[in-house]
Protein backbone atom coordinates (compact mmCIF):
# COMPACT_ATOMS: atom_id res chain seq x y z
CA UNK A 1 0.00 0.00 0.00
CA UNK A 2 1.11 3.42 -0.77
CA UNK A 3 -0.30 4.87 2.38
CA UNK A 4 2.65 3.22 4.04
CA UNK A 5 6.02 4.25 1.97
CA UNK A 6 8.13 7.21 2.31
CA UNK A 7 7.55 9.95 -0.43
CA UNK A 8 10.60 8.62 -1.95
CA UNK A 9 9.23 5.07 -2.07
CA UNK A 10 5.77 6.26 -3.42
CA UNK A 11 8.01 8.60 -6.30
CA UNK A 12 9.88 5.47 -7.16
CA UNK A 13 6.30 3.39 -7.30
CA UNK A 14 4.61 5.96 -9.66
CA UNK A 15 7.61 6.69 -11.77
CA UNK A 16 10.08 3.65 -11.53
CA UNK A 17 11.94 4.75 -14.43
CA UNK A 18 13.24 8.21 -12.97
CA UNK A 19 16.73 8.23 -11.23
CA UNK A 20 16.85 8.49 -7.26
CA UNK A 21 18.99 11.57 -8.03
CA UNK A 22 15.55 13.50 -9.20
CA UNK A 23 13.97 13.13 -5.86
CA UNK A 24 16.40 14.10 -3.56
CA UNK A 25 16.60 17.15 -6.23
CA UNK A 26 12.64 17.27 -5.01
CA UNK A 27 12.97 16.67 -1.74
CA UNK A 28 15.01 19.69 -0.92
CA UNK A 29 12.12 21.58 -1.96
CA UNK A 30 9.94 20.17 0.60
CA UNK A 31 12.11 22.11 3.09
CA UNK A 32 11.83 25.89 1.38
CA UNK A 33 8.77 27.50 2.64
CA UNK A 34 8.73 29.15 -1.06
CA UNK A 35 6.93 26.15 -2.01
CA UNK A 36 3.92 25.35 -0.91
CA UNK A 37 3.03 22.10 -3.53
CA UNK A 38 3.49 20.42 -6.57
CA UNK A 39 2.24 22.96 -8.95
CA UNK A 40 5.64 24.77 -7.93
CA UNK A 41 7.90 22.33 -8.36
CA UNK A 42 8.40 23.76 -12.33
CA UNK A 43 11.22 21.56 -13.13
CA UNK A 44 8.89 18.52 -13.40
CA UNK A 45 6.22 18.04 -16.26
CA UNK A 46 3.04 19.76 -15.19
CA UNK A 47 1.58 15.80 -16.13
CA UNK A 48 4.14 14.59 -13.21
CA UNK A 49 2.51 17.48 -11.05
CA UNK A 50 -0.55 16.35 -11.56
CA UNK A 51 -0.03 12.43 -11.09
CA UNK A 52 2.12 13.83 -8.06
CA UNK A 53 -0.08 16.00 -6.50
CA UNK A 54 -3.16 13.20 -6.85
CA UNK A 55 -0.50 10.70 -5.39
CA UNK A 56 1.60 11.56 -2.44
CA UNK A 57 0.09 14.64 -0.04
CA UNK A 58 2.72 17.60 -0.17
CA UNK A 59 2.71 17.70 3.72
CA UNK A 60 2.04 14.78 6.00
CA UNK A 61 -0.20 17.01 8.23
CA UNK A 62 -2.68 19.03 8.66
CA UNK A 63 -3.30 21.68 11.59
CA UNK A 64 -6.33 21.27 13.83
CA UNK A 65 -5.78 23.64 16.37
CA UNK A 66 -2.62 26.04 17.64
CA UNK A 67 -2.42 27.57 21.37
CA UNK A 68 0.02 30.71 21.94
CA UNK A 69 0.80 31.78 25.18
CA UNK A 70 0.44 35.90 25.97
CA UNK A 71 3.74 36.82 25.12
CA UNK A 72 3.84 34.67 21.77
CA UNK A 73 7.33 32.91 22.86
CA UNK A 74 5.42 29.63 22.73
CA UNK A 75 3.22 28.13 19.94
CA UNK A 76 1.32 24.10 20.18
CA UNK A 77 0.30 23.02 17.20
CA UNK A 78 -2.05 19.38 16.77
CA UNK A 79 -1.50 18.25 13.59
CA UNK A 80 -3.97 15.52 12.06
CA UNK A 81 -2.33 12.51 10.24
CA UNK A 82 -3.62 10.96 7.23
CA UNK A 83 -5.30 8.54 9.36
CA UNK A 84 -7.12 10.81 11.21
CA UNK A 85 -4.68 10.25 14.64
CA UNK A 86 -2.89 13.11 16.02
CA UNK A 87 0.14 14.41 17.62
CA UNK A 88 1.47 17.31 18.91
CA UNK A 89 4.44 19.70 17.77
CA UNK A 90 6.02 22.90 19.96
CA UNK A 91 7.64 26.10 18.54
CA UNK A 92 9.57 27.85 21.53
CA UNK A 93 11.60 30.80 21.69
CA UNK A 94 14.69 31.18 23.98
CA UNK A 95 15.89 33.72 25.91
CA UNK A 96 18.61 34.24 23.52
CA UNK A 97 15.82 35.09 21.03
CA UNK A 98 16.28 31.54 18.95
CA UNK A 99 13.24 29.16 18.14
CA UNK A 100 13.76 25.50 18.91
CA UNK A 101 11.21 22.86 17.38
CA UNK A 102 9.85 19.81 19.43
CA UNK A 103 8.76 17.27 17.76
CA UNK A 104 6.75 13.70 18.44
CA UNK A 105 8.07 10.72 17.31
CA UNK A 106 5.09 7.92 18.28
CA UNK A 107 1.02 8.76 18.15
CA UNK A 108 1.07 7.51 22.09
CA UNK A 109 3.89 5.87 24.13
CA UNK A 110 4.03 2.66 25.70
CA UNK A 111 6.88 3.56 27.92
CA UNK A 112 4.00 4.55 30.58
CA UNK A 113 6.52 7.44 32.26
CA UNK A 114 4.29 8.79 35.38
CA UNK A 115 5.28 12.29 34.73
CA UNK A 116 3.98 12.42 31.16
CA UNK A 117 -0.19 12.47 30.15
CA UNK A 118 0.77 10.68 26.30
CA UNK A 119 1.63 7.41 28.05
CA UNK A 120 -1.85 7.25 29.64
CA UNK A 121 -2.89 7.55 26.12
CA UNK A 122 -1.13 4.12 25.80
CA UNK A 123 0.64 3.40 22.37
CA UNK A 124 -0.73 3.79 18.94
CA UNK A 125 1.54 3.92 16.11
CA UNK A 126 4.83 4.87 15.18
CA UNK A 127 4.97 7.91 13.17
CA UNK A 128 6.77 7.66 9.96
CA UNK A 129 9.61 9.34 8.52
CA UNK A 130 8.21 11.79 6.60
CA UNK A 131 5.47 12.58 9.76
CA UNK A 132 8.52 13.55 11.72
CA UNK A 133 10.17 15.73 9.54
CA UNK A 134 7.21 17.38 8.59
CA UNK A 135 6.57 18.92 11.85
CA UNK A 136 9.75 21.15 11.02
CA UNK A 137 8.56 21.81 8.27
CA UNK A 138 4.98 23.16 9.36
CA UNK A 139 6.54 25.34 11.49
CA UNK A 140 8.25 26.40 9.23
CA UNK A 141 5.91 27.67 6.57
CA UNK A 142 3.96 28.71 10.21
CA UNK A 143 6.74 31.05 10.76
CA UNK A 144 6.67 33.73 7.76
CA UNK A 145 2.91 34.29 7.58
CA UNK A 146 2.55 35.20 11.42
CA UNK A 147 5.49 37.81 11.93
CA UNK A 148 8.32 35.73 12.80
CA UNK A 149 11.11 36.34 10.66
CA UNK A 150 14.05 34.17 12.65
CA UNK A 151 14.66 30.94 11.61
CA UNK A 152 14.68 27.56 13.64
CA UNK A 153 17.62 26.97 14.95
CA UNK A 154 17.06 23.52 17.42
CA UNK A 155 15.46 20.74 17.24
CA UNK A 156 14.53 18.27 19.95
CA UNK A 157 12.74 15.17 19.94
CA UNK A 158 11.16 15.05 22.88
CA UNK A 159 7.00 15.20 22.46
CA UNK A 160 5.10 12.26 21.98
CA UNK A 161 6.40 8.93 22.12
CA UNK A 162 10.20 7.31 22.87
CA UNK A 163 12.14 8.14 19.65
CA UNK A 164 14.69 5.30 20.03
CA UNK A 165 11.60 2.77 20.05
CA UNK A 166 11.41 4.41 16.60
CA UNK A 167 14.62 3.83 15.79
CA UNK A 168 14.65 3.68 11.60
CA UNK A 169 12.46 6.31 11.13
CA UNK A 170 13.48 8.86 13.60
CA UNK A 171 17.11 7.82 12.37
CA UNK A 172 15.25 9.04 8.94
CA UNK A 173 13.91 12.10 9.68
CA UNK A 174 16.73 13.57 11.35
CA UNK A 175 18.57 12.75 7.99
CA UNK A 176 16.24 14.60 6.31
CA UNK A 177 16.68 18.01 8.31
CA UNK A 178 20.85 17.45 8.48
CA UNK A 179 20.30 17.45 4.48
CA UNK A 180 18.05 19.88 3.45
CA UNK A 181 17.07 22.07 6.35
CA UNK A 182 20.64 24.39 7.14
CA UNK A 183 20.19 22.62 10.89
CA UNK A 184 23.34 20.98 12.27
CA UNK A 185 24.02 17.98 14.49
CA UNK A 186 24.54 19.93 17.56
CA UNK A 187 21.45 21.70 17.10
CA UNK A 188 19.47 18.51 16.88
CA UNK A 189 18.32 16.42 20.31
CA UNK A 190 17.42 12.94 20.77
CA UNK A 191 15.57 12.50 24.03
CA UNK A 192 15.29 9.15 25.37
CA UNK A 193 14.11 7.30 28.18
CA UNK A 194 17.11 5.18 27.77
CA UNK A 195 16.29 2.04 25.90
CA UNK A 196 19.78 -0.47 26.49
CA UNK A 197 19.53 -2.26 22.67
CA UNK A 198 18.87 0.79 20.51
CA UNK A 199 21.56 2.67 22.49
CA UNK A 200 24.18 -0.03 21.83
CA UNK A 201 22.45 -0.33 18.16
CA UNK A 202 23.47 3.12 18.29
CA UNK A 203 27.06 2.44 18.86
CA UNK A 204 27.48 0.18 15.86
CA UNK A 205 25.27 2.09 13.62
CA UNK A 206 27.94 4.02 11.35
CA UNK A 207 24.75 5.37 9.39
CA UNK A 208 23.59 7.13 12.86
CA UNK A 209 23.43 10.65 12.59
CA UNK A 210 25.63 12.97 14.37
CA UNK A 211 23.28 14.45 16.74
CA UNK A 212 22.93 15.31 20.56
CA UNK A 213 21.88 12.36 23.04
CA UNK A 214 19.78 13.08 26.12
CA UNK A 215 18.87 10.41 28.69
CA UNK A 216 16.02 11.84 30.95
CA UNK A 217 16.69 10.46 34.42
CA UNK A 218 12.76 10.69 35.83
CA UNK A 219 11.51 8.08 33.20
CA UNK A 220 9.51 5.07 34.64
Amino acid sequence: MLMDKTRMEKFSAIFPDEPKWRFSQIEGLFFNPKFFGWPDVLNLTKNMREKLAKEIKWTSAALEKLNSNEDKSAHKALLRLPDGEKIETVLIKNSRGQWSVCVSSQVGCAMGCVFCATGEMGFKRNLTGDEIADQLRFWQGWMPGNGIKERVSNIVIMGMGEPLANYENVKTAVQQWLKYADIGGNHITVSTVGLLPQLNKILEDKDWPPVRLAVSLHSA
